[in-house]
């Protein structure tokens, strides 16, 4: 390909831009056009791996949050359980009765 033509007509100033041009046009005579088979494939399994990525990512925050909350919900219940210990011991008037399991 000419770089007078690419230069002045196109208006093309940067060599490296004339350079892929004419590399491309070059590809495109010796071996044809682009598949675009091969395009629409790669296409179709970005897009695939996409969701899956997105999917999978939802799914971790999701089971974050869930965990998150059994947390909250397990330290509520042991403050609860803590009081229910602290009054059963002032129930029993101060005595300790220790319970072997």
């Amino acid at each position: 390909m000419d770089s007078n033509f690419l230069t002045k007509t196109l208006e093309i100033s940067n060599p490296i831009h004339r350079s892929k041009i004419s590399l491309k046009a070059m590809d495109a005579v010796l071996f044809g056009p682009p598949n675009q088979f091969s395009n629409r494939s790669k296409e179709i399994f970005l897009t695939v791996a996409l969701i899956l990525a997105i999917s999978g990512m939802l799914y971790a925050i999701r089971l974050h949050q869930r965990s998150q909350n059994d947390i909250q919900k397990m330290m509520l219940d042991m403050k609860d359980l803590t009081k229910a210990e602290e009054s059963l011991k002032v129930l029993q008037g101060g005595r300790v009765i220790q319970l072997s399991i």
